[in-house]
């Protein structure tokens, strides 16, 4: 996470935040602090996340509910070969620019050396993965190109 830009909102319950009649019932919540995970050092890609803690308690409703993750057995589980579905209003397109609607995708999961081959030859691969890109990843995307969440354009070459 860019430091710089800390945030300041958390919008829940969000369909179309350019809508305010899209029939989504959302709630605003301030964010009263930010931990960056402790082993995340810009510009790696590594550990690029950071837990939020919000003004006050979230109340469950039918559009807020929590995502759960996996535990126990389930947190590992190999998902190689396995589809999953990705959330969120990121671009729709290369260069593009973010969704005001949620979008949400399918993509399969990869071995995280297809990615670690094919992130290598991005300009900013060694600053953002200088260990490469491990199993500690996960990668997924669509074989045929056109549907992920990132914004790097990458080819995933496969081979038989």
């Amino acid at each position: 996470m860019n430091m710089h830009r800390r945030p300041q909102v958390v919008r829940l319950g969000e369909h179309d935040y350019n809508d305010e009649k899209d029939g989504a019932v959302h709630e605003d919540f301030s964010v009263a602090a930010t931990v960056p995970h402790p082993e995340y050092f810009h510009p790696q890609a590594y550990h690029d996340l950071v837990l939020l803690m919000l003004d006050r308690r979230v109340k469950l409703k039918p559009s807020i509910n929590p995502v759960c993750l996996p535990w126990g057995n389930e947190s590992s589980r190999r998902l190689v070969g396995q589809n999953v579905t990705l959330t969120g209003w990121g671009d729709t397109q290369f260069a593009g620019f973010p969704s005001s609607v949620l979008q949400e995708v399918e993509v399969t999961v990869f071995e995280s050396k297809e990615c670690d081959k094919s992130y290598s030859t991005l300009l900013e691969y060694p600053s953002s993965w200088p260990l490469g890109i491990g199993e500690e990843i996960v990668c997924a995307g669509d074989r045929s190109g056109g549907r992920d969440s990132c914004q790097a354009k990458v080819d995933i070459e496969v081979s038989s």
